[in-house]
């Protein structure tokens, strides 16, 4: 996978751990919602963990690369504002003004709009938002920094609401009445900058006692004027042993190491660009989100029952995506295919589109199911669209009960090892 080349672990790989080997469980095993009633200490050991690794590891080189050929190629071009332009009407926007898509139950809002740039993931690392803009990624899966009640708005509706200081009279009567309605129910919440959770790395387990509050996370000013509501922090590696003050735990896997990544056991790295891209919680649900993580294990901010990661799991029909994400993703993806379109019949040229999938597996085939998807559409739109599969093993189209091949370039590498190549054959920025 892509995560692989930051040093993560791999579908295959991330439950090989003793605690879990010891117990017969495996991936498939742990990414199941029904282990937060039966067993909260090992649901959280698990996805505290995952947490843990995601914050403390380095996004791999291959990050940047995309982001320098969007940024020169493909967020400002003629096609990029063009696009813009017509994601802006679509969505009843006036000339000018930024995304209108703000809602109460998203952990944050966004501003803008993509322009020929769209990045699609399974990942649940939230690596993107270290180089990509909020407004132009979809996590299909979720992400460890979202969080959503484990009930659900119908279970717990007429929640009453907790105690909170929200900063300011107006703040705390807003953030009351969120609580009263139960908002918080049906909302995905972010999790604090400077949160880290307890897991004992010899069991696996996480204990419910509450953490100590580690000073992990340096806030600074935002380092980018067109992203105004973002962080810029600067995660480093550190550990936790019994005793000390709880921080990022996990072991580290060097760059030589013989073993494979695992929960627990990633390859750890200063952090520069964490999170800088994505856009700060609303008030006044700062510190309201930040009560339900006072405790190892989250509780919802309205209900006080647990919280769960937003993520979709195994066997999970409770899963509370970024409703906004999606439709984002919808929005560009009309947009792009009614553009060709409309070039198509206009002529000469078609839209030239290329759809890059970087180190997509087959176990959950939804990033490559929707790649070979949108190839499709685009082409009977009239686009003129390619799909490069880079991939060390999985080459063959998924998509097999069509009759004809489609125009896929495959490519038998790691991500990381092709992208460099393509940037390093790329005409100099003046060319």
């Amino acid at each position: 996978g892509f995560s692989a080349d930051s040093g993560l672990a791999v579908y295959a790989d991330v439950a090989q751990v003793p605690a879990y080997e010891s117990r017969g469980l495996g991936y498939g095993d742990l990414c199941s919602p029904g282990w937060l009633e039966e067993d909260p200490e090992l649901f959280w050991g698990f996805w505290g963990q995952c947490y843990n690794d995601y914050r403390r590891a380095r996004p791999h080189e291959g990050y940047e690369i995309l982001d320098r050929w969007a940024e020169r190629w493909f967020r400002h071009s003629p096609v990029a504002e063009q696009i813009r332009a017509l994601q802006q009407q679509a969505a009843g926007a006036k000339d000018g003004q930024s995304n209108a898509d703000h809602n109460d139950h998203d952990p944050f809002s966004v501003e803008d709009y993509a322009g020929a740039f769209f990045a699609f993931t399974s990942n649940v690392d939230a690596h993107h938002y270290d180089w990509f803009h909020a407004c132009e990624i979809h996590e299909c899966h979720g992400s460890t920094e979202f969080y959503q009640c484990a009930a659900g708005k119908q279970a717990c509706k007429y929640a009453t609401g907790v105690p909170l200081t929200c900063g300011g009279d107006d703040g705390e009567a807003a953030a009351a009445a969120a609580l009263r309605r139960g908002d918080f129910c049906e909302s995905v919440w972010r999790a604090p900058l400077d949160f880290a959770f307890r897991v004992d790395l010899a069991t696996m387990l996480a204990p419910a006692a509450a953490p100590a509050s580690p000073k992990v996370t340096t806030p600074t000013s935002p380092k980018s004027p067109k992203s105004p509501k973002c962080f810029d922090l600067k995660l480093r590696p550190c550990g936790w042993t019994k005793g000390a003050t709880p921080r990022l735990g996990g072991g580290d896997l060097g760059a030589g190491a013989a073993a494979a990544a695992a929960v627990g056991r990633v390859r750890a790295s200063e952090r520069p660009n964490a999170l800088r891209y994505m856009p700060a919680p609303p008030s006044p649900k700062v510190e309201a989100c930040r009560a339900g993580f006072a405790v190892n294990h989250p509780t919802c901010p309205s209900c006080g029952g647990p919280a769960r990661p937003a993520i979709l799991m195994f066997g999970d029909y409770g899963w509370t995506p970024v409703k906004s994400q999606r439709r984002r993703w919808k929005l560009w993806g009309s947009t792009v295919k009614g553009m060709a379109a409309s070039m198509n019949e206009a002529g000469p040229r078609s839209l030239r589109v290329v759809i890059l999938e970087i180190g997509c597996g087959d176990r959950v085939p939804t990033v490559r199911g929707s790649s070979e998807i949108q190839l499709r559409a685009l082409q009977k739109q009239g686009a003129d669209v390619r799909l490069i599969r880079v991939n060390p093993e999985l080459l063959t189209q998924d998509l097999v009960q069509q009759r004809r091949q489609l125009p896929i370039l495959h490519i038998p590498a790691r991500g990381v090892d092709v992208l460099r190549k393509i940037d390093a054959a790329m005409p100099p920025a003046n060319e």
